[in-house]
């Protein structure tokens, strides 16, 4: 039988994502197909990627850490299949060079660094669909390193095509709308 609450389990032993976190992770998969392609770096103790099976459990999900992680036996105890589900010990940037398939859905929860956060999102993004989602989470909310982050993700969304749609604690999710990179001015703008 399936746990489609096993995700809050998690995060109420851990902490990484919050209840309200958790949500908008279940509001954007529903609003997927039912087997996206689903790409997440940083696995941690899974919690995003029973969030994923909660709401679309046909999902094709590639997980990237550098570190191994115990999420293996967490998705059998929850019920659900790892048949779709790839864990991947590397780091993002050398799964990339390889990577050819269209993702729905990129859950970017890796190194936090604001220059490493755009490394991935200028590896990964292009690979997203139009009409995907990018989902980020320790977006802003407090700590400075994450307003750094937050300001990264901000302005590589405003000129690659990518809207917030949706927004809960430190989890922002995006949109892609277009793939066209817009040009930044050079104008000064004064007050």
């Amino acid at each position: 039988m399936v746990d489609t609450n096993y995700s809050q389990q998690l995060s109420d032993a851990f902490g990484f994502l919050s209840p309200e976190e958790i949500e908008v992770i279940h509001r954007t998969l529903n609003l997927c197909k039912d087997a996206p392609i689903v790409l997440e770096i940083g696995t941690g103790a899974g919690t995003s990627l029973l969030s994923v099976l909660e709401s679309r459990p046909m999902s094709y999900i590639t997980s990237v850490d550098i570190i191994p992680s115990a999420v293996a036996p967490r998705i059998k105890e929850a019920g659900f299949s790892s048949d779709r589900i790839s864990l991947v010990v590397d780091y993002s940037l050398n799964v990339v060079k390889t990577w050819e398939k269209e993702i729905d859905v990129f859950i970017l929860d890796g190194n936090h660094n604001p220059d490493n956060v755009l490394k991935d999102m200028k590896a990964w993004c292009p690979h997203l669909a139009i009409g995907g989602y990018f989902i980020v989470h320790d977006y802003g909310d407090g700590n400075r390193m994450w307003i750094e982050k937050k300001e990264v993700v901000d302005k590589y969304a405003r000129y690659h095509g990518l809207k917030l749609i949706d927004h809960a604690k430190a989890l922002a999710v995006f949109e892609k709308f277009s793939t066209k990179r817009k040009r930044q001015s050079s104008k000064k703008v004064t007050a």
